[in-house]
């Protein structure tokens, strides 16, 4: 989500490289971690998105289409998949 990894960079903006990615996967672990529920989840991002949109205005639908979930290629399903698992050891 664009507006999330824009929100991580203002969040962030000291960290340089490799630091900038372990900052932000700790903060989406925490959001993971700190959101029970997909409807608490759901409204922490929508905030984001919010204040996204406040900052850069409503994104151009036209040039930048949603993606319908089922058009969503496989790779990128089993990827999502793989990352919400539990870790194995």
């Amino acid at each position: 989500m664009l507006s999330e990894q824009r929100w991580q960079f203002t969040q962030f903006p000291t960290c340089v490289t490799d630091k900038f990615w372990n900052r932000a996967d700790k903060s989406l672990n925490k959001y993971r971690t700190e959101f029970k529920t997909a409807a608490e989840l759901q409204v922490a991002f929508t905030a984001i998105f919010d204040l996204d949109k406040e900052t850069f205005r409503e994104p151009d639908l036209v040039s930048h289409p949603q993606v319908a979930v089922w058009d969503v290629d496989d790779w990128l399903l089993r990827i999502n998949s793989a990352a919400a698992a539990p870790a194995s050891v």
